[in-house]
């Protein structure tokens, strides 16, 4: 392009796959984003290159990294890359049966509070 001379599908590519947006592509290379839509598909292939690379460092960094780091990025990969989530499943399985003595004794104590705050409202109201 006459007046761009740093415009060209090269330096899109580039400067997308150094992870910048396409409105930093167009302030770097002197143009408006509208000049750019020429050359789309060089930003798309950039962008997927991009992520490709950041994907296989963030792999590499996982093999190499221990303990709690190695959960979290294992974690954080997994959400970004597998549709994982913090999701937390409500259902709780019974393993043994409740004590039925202190389920009857929890009852009892929450009836006898229950029984004690009706008796002070049944005063409060009549004196």
């Amino acid at each position: 392009m006459r007046g761009y001379p740093l415009l060209n599908a090269k330096a899109v590519a580039d400067l997308a796959r150094g992870g910048f947006t396409w409105e930093m592509i167009a302030v770097k290379l002197e143009t408006t984003p509208k000049m750019l839509e020429t050359f789309r598909a060089a930003f798309d292939r950039g962008r997927v290159l991009f992520q490709a690379d950041l994907h296989e460092e963030q792999m590499n960094a996982l093999k190499t990294l221990k303990g709690n780091a190695k959960v979290q990025l294992a974690t954080f990969l997994g959400k970004q890359h597998l549709g994982q989530s913090d999701k937390i499943d409500q259902t709780m399985r019974r393993t043994q049966k409740p004590d039925r003595e202190k389920v009857r004794k929890a009852f009892d104590k929450t009836f006898d509070r229950t029984n004690k705050v009706k008796a002070k409202i049944v005063k409060l109201e009549a004196g």
